[in-house]
């Protein structure tokens, strides 16, 4: 007998591309869409330089938003992996979903293929993903007619075509240990197939196919009651049924183990933001929110903070533009950080890798360089000699070496924050980009949003673009709110403030807070604005959004809105130890 994977790792060079082959053995459906497969992943690997997913090992499947199943032997041995979902095919990017930490089960044997299970969690919850654990755990029978195994894996032809396929199978592990003398056993593993008696063959399993489900349908929901274990080799042999590992055996197992890897997730302080928030699907039409006033717009994304990361973690990433003026660079990307870095420690110890990409492809178009070097920075003091572009953007003759300006908001020697500065060339003509960081101190960091992830898309348009007509609609009355209801020292805390005209309808893009300076009043002392507002600040759908360093003792406090002669807003929330 022989594991899948190590087949599909064997023969990956050895096997002719082919357009119109299925994946498989003798499908019955090929070209599955992600609406017929929204719980099925593909596993690939990823190159540790680079982040970069280089090939398509193995299949799992989502048990829930986070919680993954595949077989043991797809990560036996196998360190840079990364799990990717809504795929209409290989060739389409698809989601690539960072793995937090997985656990094969302790007793799995590559010799006799007992408990061939691994289970996992993602960094962050997948979108557009069933629910389907407590019934897969509940409901483990094998259903005639409506039980179906899915994989990316090759075909009866050992051949790619790229796309998810499925058939429909038949129970016989009843004759298990006919096909399989030596190493099946019941009790821990089903064997599955559709038998074909005139051309004499198997559908099933092939190389790839390897930690895909076995799902029983019925009319109350899919129910996961294998993983795709072993066939019989070596060269997807279609005399035999394949072998599945049986999950009703397994129910403790996964159960525990998703329990505790939660619990390990929980207990590094990780949060992790929706992925709504700062990663969009790869091939939508929408952004991120864009913001600003009639000098500079900037799109935030939250990324996930805590957990592995250490003192080089990145909370948040910010693409800003400005009104074009000669001298001034038009774009910024600001990194925010977790806790504040000594700016000795950051120029010696610490270095920076900015990715950018131009297009829905997501491939690095412009990568730069801040390497550790002598000396100190000094906060709030541009440098222009740091920071050294690798890979340069379609424009390349126009695109310069970033500048690069530490920040330090309570004004000490402690970094909180670095922008850094891009000429027009850098970005050309994208109306859209996406975003990612690697920032390392003293060998400790990691790449954000995440392997193989993308922040974005952002907008790229300046103020001097916009070519709608601002809406005339006069500002009759506001709401002010803070997304939370309590702060610790050190958060950022966004505070929103909504208008609507005198019929109670939400003002349109385009409207100032107000027509003088002094119609502007907004006092959340001590707190410190990253951009202070301004009357001249232009709404984005009827909201103008700000954001605040909490930075008060802890208590309970008040903020208060007033604009122009409108009655004043007061915005209550709680600073925590």
């Amino acid at each position: 007998m022989r594991k899948l994977m190590f087949i599909v790792l064997l023969t990956g060079l050895l096997t002719p591309f082919s357009q119109l082959a299925s994946g498989i053995s003798f499908p019955d459906k090929s070209r599955l869409l992600i609406s017929e497969s929204q719980n099925i992943i593909s596993l690939w690997n990823y190159n540790p330089d680079t982040n970069v997913r280089t090939e398509k090992f193995c299949t799992g499947v989502m048990l829930d938003d986070i919680t993954f199943l595949t077989a043991a032997h797809c990560l036996q041995n196998n360190k840079y992996i990364t799990a990717v979902k809504n795929q209409n095919s290989k060739f389409e990017r698809g989601e690539s979903l960072m793995i937090y930490e997985y656990v094969i089960h302790p007793r799995y044997s590559e010799a006799t293929n007992q408990n061939d299970l691994a289970i996992g969690i993602l960094n962050f919850k997948a979108r557009n993903t069933a629910n389907i654990l407590n019934y897969s755990l509940a409901n483990q029978k094998f259903i005639p007619q409506s039980t179906y195994i899915y994989g990316w894996g090759l075909d009866q032809n050992r051949n790619d075509s790229g796309f998810l396929n499925r058939a429909k199978l038949r129970d016989y592990s009843a004759q298990g240990k006919r096909y399989f003398p030596k190493s099946f056993n019941q009790k821990t593993m089903i064997a599955a197939g559709q038998y074909n008696s005139s051309e004499r063959i198997f559908s099933g399993a092939c190389y790839g196919d390897s930690g895909g489900p076995l799902i029983a349908e019925t009319s109350k929901g899919k129910s996961v009651i294998g993983i795709t274990s072993y066939i019989k080799g070596p060269a997807c042999d279609v005399s035999a049924p394949t072998i599945f590992t049986r999950i009703s055996y397994y129910k403790d197992f996964i159960q525990n183990e998703r329990k505790r890897l939660i619990a390990n997730f929980d207990a590094e302080n990780t949060i992790s933001p929706s992925l709504d928030k700062f990663s969009l699907p790869w091939d939508t039409a929408e952004n991120l929110p864009q913001f600003g006033n009639a000098e500079s717009r900037y799109t935030l994304a939250p990324l996930q903070t805590g957990g592995r990361t250490g003192v080089a973690d990145i909370k948040e990433i910010m693409f800003q533009t400005f009104r074009e003026q000669p001298g001034f660079y038009p774009y910024a990307i600001n990194a925010y950080l977790t806790s504040p870095i000594e700016a000795c420690i950051e120029k010696q110890k610490g270095s920076w890798q900015v990715q950018v990409s131009l297009s829905s492809a997501q491939k690095v178009d412009l990568e730069f360089k801040v390497n550790p070097s002598s000396g100190c920075f000094t906060p709030n003091v541009t440098d222009f000699n740091i920071a050294k572009i690798q890979i340069r953007p379609p424009a390349a003759d126009f695109c310069s070496d970033p500048a690069v300006k530490p920040w330090s908001v309570d004004k000490t020697s402690s970094i909180d924050s670095f922008s850094f500065y891009l000429d027009k060339g850098c970005i050309g003509t994208a109306k859209k980009i996406w975003i990612r960081i690697f920032h390392e101190v003293d060998d400790s960091g990691d790449i954000e949003p995440g392997v193989d992830m993308w922040a974005g898309p952002f907008l790229t348009q300046m103020p001097g673009d916009v070519t709608s007509t601002p809406s005339v609609s006069k500002l009759s009355t506001f709401n002010a709110t803070l997304d939370k209801a309590s702060y610790r020292i050190g958060d950022v805390a966004y505070l929103t403030i909504t208008g609507k005209d005198a019929s109670g309808t939400v003002l349109g893009s385009g409207v100032t807070l107000g027509n003088l300076e002094s119609d502007l009043s907004i006092e959340f002392a001590p707190h410190v604005f990253r951009v202070n507002p301004k009357f001249s600040d232009l709404s984005v759908n009827g909201q103008w959004r700000y954001e605040l360093i909490i930075s008060s003792v802890e208590g309970r406090f008040s903020g208060k809105v007033k604009l122009g002669a409108l009655p004043a807003v007061t915005v209550p929330y709680a600073v925590l130890k």
